[in-house]
């Protein structure tokens, strides 16, 4: 009972000083001078749906649809939303208001994934019975350095999957050594959860990792074959039904949305419906060439692309080192011992996969169902991550349980050797500061350090806490380091900041899009605030809908007056009645005169009585994402349409009854549109939007 009120003790102590130090690496962040939201996508993409989700959440609903990007889109199908996500639900409604939710408290939202992240490690190397001291360093390499800081700068959804990754792989190491199942479910939720943060990809690499750790312990058992078959596949049929049941939301609209929708890889064109990532893009793009691999003792010469990153720091790779080295030779920890194969190889491979079109590996992998829609083979670095951050905490270990006893003649020349050492650090740092990375310079002088510490003290536990301080401080200086500033113009109160023409669109709101034709409106403003635009920026875009903007791409098209783009903004001068200009932005709002209105009859569509008065009114009685009503008015029965995207999920009720939905098509372009037949007389119109009833 005493040992386990003191390991309970040593955790609690442990988890705080991990929280402690992550918020010493990003002091900046706390403080307000630095932000993970700044970079494009988090700025451009995920700050904005966070507004969206924030505005939504707190006035009653889910957004299952934003009507306010891309002419209305299903911003549930679309995975990187993050919609489902129960942590990000739980942040918006502690820190978010009616109207937005600080940017501030999105950075502490990251920070609070950091701390989940090295927490995660943290626990897996108790579990393997690993020190404290150790157990803390291998959280804290995990989380905050290598490509989870590439991640949280760029990426929050990936970000956010990835610090889960831990959970599922230490639940799978207490099933094994336990066989209490409820550590299955456990996996399987972490499994689900990671999907639910926002993207598929931490969810794949999570998953090849715990099923093969689970493979390679039960198929290493002394026990028949039939029943090892036998125990992993109850083991699969429970992570997975366990997984798909807690996603369930996420999957079912995501699926359902992404079979209808086109991806946009870095390619030259998007990517079908159900369609492979082009070869070329699949193997090269962003892959990593053999001379990146130095990236992970030094950023600064050997960058990396879009977050992968392998970056740790020098004393962390010399751990690895020593750990791999010394395990070829003699056996070390019974727990390294008998999992050090599995580990390797998912090293090895990962390397290889990472290596892309240097190997003939990516032709196998772009054969295989589903794995060959997961894009970028350089991303593949979280499973190295992962290694290397156990096995730097092995090797601390191993290097601080040694003895070190030096003859009077060894100790001379190792005192020798350090003083040449110190000497050449000072010298680079004072005469040379750039000829070197400063990341390794600081590595060797905290390596000196643990050195002299070894040589001249015999006290072990000495050592042991002055090398830990060592290795802490080399984590410190190889994070944080792509953290921007917010005096950025693409910090979020900058980038979205309200305007003139934002102010004068938002009381029209239902009334009529917008074509933005200036950069100086973030695309995804409409998830900001009250306005509708033509476009906005996603990783996917609906196809019926893409396709039908696509038939003509002319400001004065047909398409755009059927989508009821009735206002552009733009910074030239174009042959349209002017509205207002913005002097400080330098931009016009001008109106389109043709665009039709958001209901209208087909029967009014005909080019030749386009701009004519008809026999039909309405009044919009209420308009938002989910639901719209409408007092109409019609002299004789025609068909009525709606300027909204069909989508499943809308169904529409004339006088409180449910009616078919009809996708007319108008003057030979493509049906996207929604209608239905009205008869003749005064009516309310009601459109209500549920993914998830028929």
């Amino acid at each position: 009972m005493n040992n386990l009120k003191y390991k309970s003790q040593g955790n609690v102590v442990s988890i705080i000083f991990i929280i402690a130090f992550i918020a010493f690496i990003f002091l900046d962040v706390l403080k307000g001078t630095k932000s993970f939201f700044v970079n494009f996508d988090n700025v451009q993409q995920f700050y904005a749906w966070y507004q969206k989700l924030n505005y939504s959440l707190h006035h009653g609903y889910l957004p299952l649809w934003d009507a306010n990007t891309f002419g209305g889109k299903n911003f549930a199908g679309e995975f990187q939303t993050g919609i489902f996500y129960p942590i990000n639900i739980l942040w918006i409604f502690l820190f978010g208001n009616n109207e937005t939710i600080n940017v501030y408290y999105l950075d502490l939202l990251v920070l609070f994934h950091f701390c989940i992240a090295a927490v995660g490690i943290y626990f897996i190397c108790r579990q393997w019975k690993i020190s404290y001291l150790a157990s803390i360093l291998g959280g804290l390499l995990f989380a905050a350095t290598g490509c989870l800081i590439g991640r949280a700068n760029g990426q929050t959804a990936i970000f956010f999957g990835l610090t889960l990754l831990p959970y599922s792989f230490l639940f799978a190491i207490k099933y094994l050594d336990t066989k209490n199942k409820i550590n299955l479910l456990l996996i399987g939720f972490f499994l689900g959860m990671q999907i639910l943060a926002g993207h598929i990809q931490p969810f794949f690499h999570t998953a090849l990792l715990t099923f093969s750790y689970i493979a390679y312990v039960i198929f290493s058992r002394n026990i028949s074959f039939i029943n090892k078959r036998k125990e992993f596949a109850i083991v699969c049929l429970i992570i997975i039904s366990v997984t798909v049941v807690v996603s369930s939301p996420q999957l079912y609209t995501g699926f359902k949305y992404m079979g209808h929708a086109y991806r946009w890889v870095s390619a030259e064109n998007p990517v079908s419906p159900g369609g492979k990532v082009p070869f070329k893009t699949y193997s090269e793009r962003f892959s990593l060439t053999p001379t990146q691999f130095f990236n992970i003792i030094d950023r600064r010469d050997f960058p990396v692309d879009d977050g992968n990153d392998l970056f740790i720091g020098l004393i962390p790779v010399l751990l690895i080192l020593i750990i791999i080295y010394t395990s070829f030779r003699k056996k070390i920890f019974s727990t390294f011992d008998e999992n050090k194969k599995i580990f390797y190889w998912i090293m090895l491979v990962s390397i290889v996969i990472m290596l892309g079109q240097y190997t003939y590996l990516p032709y196998i992998l772009y054969e295989l169902p589903f794995v060959n829609t997961i894009r970028e083979l350089g991303r593949y670095v979280i499973l190295l991550h992962f290694c290397n951050a156990i096995l730097m905490a092995f090797g601390f270990e191993y290097v601080l349980s040694k003895s070190y006893n030096f003859t009077p003649f060894k100790k001379k020349i190792l005192i020798t050797i350090l003083a040449i050492g110190f000497l050449e650090i000072i010298y680079l740092l004072l005469v040379h500061p750039s000829l070197i990375p400063t990341e390794i310079i600081w590595h060797l002088f905290f390596l000196a350090i643990i050195f002299a510490f070894i040589i001249f003290l015999r006290n072990n536990s000495l050592i042991k806490y002055a090398a830990f301080i060592c290795v802490l401080l080399a984590i410190k200086i190889s994070s944080g380091y792509s953290i921007n500033a917010v005096d950025s113009s693409s910090y979020p109160p900058a980038f979205f900041k309200k305007n003139k023409i934002i102010e004068y669109l938002e009381p029209k709101y239902g009334d009529g899009r917008v074509l933005l034709e200036s950069d100086k409106i973030p695309e995804n403003i409409g998830d900001v605030y009250k306005i509708q635009t033509k476009m906005g920026h996603s990783a996917t875009m609906n196809k019926p809908y893409f396709d039908f903007i696509a038939q003509d791409w002319n400001r004065n098209s047909e398409v755009n007056d059927l989508l009821n783009i009735k206002y552009v903004i733009s910074k030239d001068s174009i042959n349209l009645p002017l509205i207002m200009r913005d002097d400080n932005l330098q931009l016009n709002l001008y109106e389109r005169p043709t665009a039709y209105s958001r209901l209208f009859l087909k029967s009014a569509t005909n080019k030749t009585i386009k701009n004519t008065p008809t026999a039909f009114t309405y009044t919009k009685i209420c308009y938002s994402d989910l639901y719209q009503k409408y007092e109409v008015n019609v002299a004789s029965s025609d068909t009525l349409v709606f300027s909204e995207n069909y989508y499943d999920g809308w169904k529409i009720f004339l006088d409180s009854k449910r009616v078919d939905i009809l996708q007319p098509s108008i003057n030979n372009e493509l049906p996207l549109l929604m209608g239905i037949k009205i008869p003749e007389g005064k009516h309310i119109v009601e459109l209500k939007y549920n993914c998830f009833i028929p």
